[in-house]
């Protein structure tokens, strides 16, 4: 891992598979073990996880996958996000206060996924909350609970999201616009959230030297959501499909 992780900037972790003990969740805890490590020797490493990816860290930090739980309510809907730690969070400071008063009020992230992060089992679970702080929460499609949205980690450049800002960027080049209130405001907070964590990943001397996209599996697996290589910046997307088949893309910035 740290022979690759020297070439890599950051890592993120974008996906859309069930939350199990398998190949994935042993990489996202090999990946977040070396993370640790890299920051720890001074290396200013910055790890992004998107949907998958963030119940992935959520679960590696509790060591308890049942953290995660199912949900029945969180698949297919846009949804606003309640602020909970404005002042210190460096992941919200970085959006101008007029896309941080769109997120809050208007209902325009959106979310697909199968599982959730409860905030009170969230805040009882000593091992989670001594690295990560809780920055969001959304509510469910019918508004009957809230699950956590944004988490930020206290000591690491760690960032997670349960939504899908990459599909805000998306929508306003295509049909899938489908519920989303405003697509400027909503593509300029997926811009600002790469803008930052390309910055974050600026801060460390690692460099993509060259374009890595290992492409197997099933024909939709083949296809990778980087919306980082849409906007010239360097990321290596873990994700996972049928089977615990990996792929590691990687863009020249």
């Amino acid at each position: 891992m740290s022979d690759v992780t020297k070439f890599v900037p950051d890592l993120a972790n974008p996906g859309k598979m069930k939350l199990v003990w398998s190949e994935f969740t042993k990489t996202a805890k090999m990946i977040m073990e070396e993370a640790m490590a890299l920051n720890d020797r001074g290396v200013h490493f910055p790890v992004f996880g998107i949907c998958l990816g963030f119940e992935a860290m959520v679960a590696v930090a509790a060591d308890d996958l049942e953290i995660v739980e199912k949900c029945e309510k969180c698949l297919g809907y846009n949804a606003n996000v309640e602020f909970k730690d404005t002042t210190n969070s460096r992941f919200l400071s970085a959006l101008p206060e007029e896309l941080r008063n769109f997120l809050r009020d208007q209902k325009c992230t959106r979310n697909y996924h199968s599982y959730k992060v409860d905030p009170e089992k969230f805040a009882q679970n000593p091992r989670l909350t001594a690295v990560y702080r809780v920055v969001g929460l959304s509510p469910a499609s019918d508004e009957s609970f809230n699950f956590v949205s944004i988490i930020e980690g206290r000591r690491y450049p760690f960032y997670g999201v349960q939504f899908h800002p990459e599909l805000g960027a998306r929508t306003y080049f295509s049909l899938d616009a489908v519920g989303f209130p405003d697509l400027n405001k909503t593509a300029r907070v997926a811009q600002a959230m790469m803008n930052f964590i390309r910055e974050e990943a600026s801060k460390n001397e690692n460099r993509v030297e060259f374009a890595l996209a290992k492409r197997t599996g099933p024909d939709w697996l083949k296809t990778t959501r980087a919306w980082w290589s849409a906007s010239h910046a360097s990321a290596w997307h873990i994700t996972c499909g049928t089977k615990s088949i990996m792929q590691l893309y990687a863009f020249q910035s």
